[in-house]
């Protein structure tokens, strides 16, 4: 459906055809996430631990959730703009894909520990909502002190996506990634 809007959109823009490859890319790398994210924790089978490692929960919040939440619109926004050199671009990624990264770890935060009334998220123990399970699991993140690594994390990150910004050098205001970057901070939902 987004191919038939575009088309009927912005076909006669000179953008076009970046503007669609964007979109066939963001695709592409959502489907990789998914893939990713699947044969980690199969639905319905024994999930490996051993599979699920640093390195692959990287590279699932990058796929799954940063390329398209994070760095499509602004990509997009700024290929329309006629700005599509792809050092700019690629600077621009480097930032969204962090705050994109930022975003999914604080998600998974809330889905443990935010609210229930605001997050609107069921609590659940990885798709099981069994209490006395959910209980284990949340005694066992309580005592490692997760909610203040997260805390820590979640400052230290924050800094860091606003020194990308910082030291950004392109042609368009970077406020828009700030602005980004201050929505999410400390978000409880």
């Amino acid at each position: 459906m987004v191919f038939v809007i575009l088309r009927q959109q912005c076909q006669k823009e000179s953008y076009y055809k970046d503007l669609v490859h964007l979109f066939q890319d963001t695709i592409f790398q959502t489907v990789v996430g998914q893939s990713l994210d699947l044969t980690t924790a199969p639905v319905g089978a024994k999930v490996d631990l051993n599979t699920y490692t640093q390195e692959r929960y990287d590279t699932i919040v990058q796929y799954k959730t940063a390329y398209y939440s994070f760095y499509l619109p602004v990509a997009a926004a700024l290929i329309m703009c006629g700005i599509n050199d792809q050092d700019i671009l690629q600077s621009t990624q480097k930032v969204l894909l962090e705050l994109g990264r930022y975003f999914q770890i604080q998600d998974d935060f809330l889905d443990c520990f935010g609210d229930p009334a605001v997050t609107g998220k069921i609590e659940s123990n990885y798709g099981k909502d069994d209490p006395s399970k959910v209980k284990v699991i949340k005694d066992l993140y309580t005592s490692l002190d997760l909610q203040k690594i997260y805390h820590q994390y979640e400052e230290t990150s924050y800094k860091s996506v606003l020194q990308l910004i910082e030291n950004l050098n392109v042609p368009y205001n970077k406020q828009v990634l700030t602005l980004f970057a201050e929505k999410i901070y400390k978000r409880t939902k």
